[in-house]
């Protein structure tokens, strides 16, 4: 009753419900906020090795198991990416990603460290940061709890149109 009461307030505020990352998934900021993020469920879940929080140390870029939902995961974003600089950038990205981890478990076994997706205190290095998080030196990746206000600003290129 209350959706019909005050169709017209809501129907005029209608993008206010909509998901920035939604509309637009691959940019730049989006993927600085949560690839990583998608990178990590995706192995967690799929490696039952990763799963456990001390698991983020155990991470091999090299295992086949890793390798075959990396591939899984571009295969996905294939699909769904429909803009070919964005689609090569985005793979690259995970590129990064995987490799960035693999040098946070080198320096962690180097150093004689833990490494967990989320530690509970300062016993291990945290491969996950919270996005709010001001202290540089809490984990490799700043996460955020919500995908809602992803992207605080926004890049635009203006083209000077050309007359046909």
């Amino acid at each position: 009753m209350s959706h019909y009461e005050n169709f017209k307030s809501y129907h005029t505020t209608f993008y206010r419900y909509v998901e920035p990352s939604s509309i637009t998934p691959f940019t730049y900021q989006v993927r600085k906020r949560a690839l990583h993020a998608s990178l990590v469920i995706a192995l967690r879940h799929s490696c039952p090795e990763l799963l456990d929080n001390k698991g983020a140390e155990l991470f091999d870029s090299n295992s086949p198991r890793v390798r075959k939902v990396i591939k899984l995961l571009k295969n996905r974003i294939q699909n769904a990416c429909f803009d070919k600089l964005k689609l090569e950038e985005t793979l690259l990205h995970i590129d990064c990603l995987l490799n960035e981890w693999t040098l946070e478990v080198r320096r962690c076994n180097e150093e004689s460290l833990n490494l967990r997706y989320n530690p509970k205190d300062n016993s291990a290095e945290a491969l996950l940061g919270s996005y709010g998080n001001n202290d540089k030196n809490i984990g490799l990746w700043r996460t955020l709890n919500s995908m809602r206000h992803v992207e605080k600003t926004a890049m635009f290129k203006i083209v000077k149109s050309v007359d046909l």
